[in-house]
């Protein structure tokens, strides 16, 4: 009895188009001359969901490049799989973010996976707020770290540049040694002055974040974790509220930051 190889040589999948291969691989070696990949997932193959391994309330989206291969994963609320099970996801980088969507470029069907979760309907649009990630991670689409946020409080809680190295948000290392703290709020920058110690530029951005910014502050730190004497915090607090009233109307008014 003659058992004939119904399986690809390549990846082993239970599929045999041609020269013992699947179409998949068949048409990568008619056009390179070689396999590019053993993946038996295509790019028409639906994303595989998975549940966390310690918490079966959050499910991963696996996300993969044009080869197949996982690149990355999202992570939603187990409860809103039916959300998304019947589409296809991808990664679309914006600017300095990752976003998983769904449908191609310009396709009128093209549907973000962070408004899809918040909303619960692909049909919604509101033209006047747009959802946030708190934590400033794209790819972590629960519904406790999405809110609806304006255009300006959606960029101040965005995360740190790429080109910074301060190390600190809204820190810029100067050439002659110093830190120049500044920061930005509906089109006005803040800039203040430059400080020798590190801490102490750290100190007057975080200030000035967490009275511009408020809760969409993307700080980590608070003022308790920043190594200066409580006097200078205070004096240094002092300062940063007079600078931003040059530029403002009205007295800023910030609570129980210092002990």
């Amino acid at each position: 009895m003659i058992i004939i190889n119904k399986c690809c040589s390549v990846c082993g999948k239970h599929e045999v188009h041609k020269f013992g291969m699947c179409i998949k691989h068949y048409k990568q070696v008619s056009i390179y001359g070689v396999p590019l990949d053993s993946n038996q997932r295509t790019t028409s193959d639906m994303n595989e969901i998975v549940f966390d391994e310690n918490n079966k309330d959050i499910a991963y989206i696996i996300l993969y490049n044009r080869l197949s291969d996982e690149i990355t994963r999202a992570k939603i609320d187990s409860k809103n799989i039916y959300l998304v099970e019947n589409r296809k996801w991808r990664v679309s980088k914006k600017k300095r973010k990752i976003y998983v969507v769904s449908g191609n470029v310009g396709d009128k069907g093209q549907v973000y996976l962070h408004h899809l979760i918040f909303y619960k309907d692909d049909k919604i649009k509101n033209d006047m707020y747009e959802i946030d990630h708190i934590d400033s991670d794209s790819l972590n689409n629960t519904e406790e770290n999405l809110r609806e946020a304006d255009r300006f409080q959606n960029c101040q809680n965005s995360a740190k540049r790429t080109d910074n190295v301060s190390g600190f948000r809204g820190v810029s290392s100067l050439k002659n040694g110093n830190f120049r703290p500044e920061i930005q709020s509906r089109k006005i920058v803040y800039r203040f002055k430059e400080c020798s110690d590190i801490n102490e530029a750290v100190f007057i951005r975080l200030i000035a974040e967490k009275i511009l910014h408020g809760k969409f502050s993307s700080s980590n730190i608070t003022v308790d974790d920043i190594d200066i004497s409580i006097l200078k915090k205070k004096e240094l607090e002092k300062y940063t509220i007079e600078q931003i009233n040059k530029k403002q109307s009205g007295e800023v008014i910030l609570l129980n930051l210092i002990n």
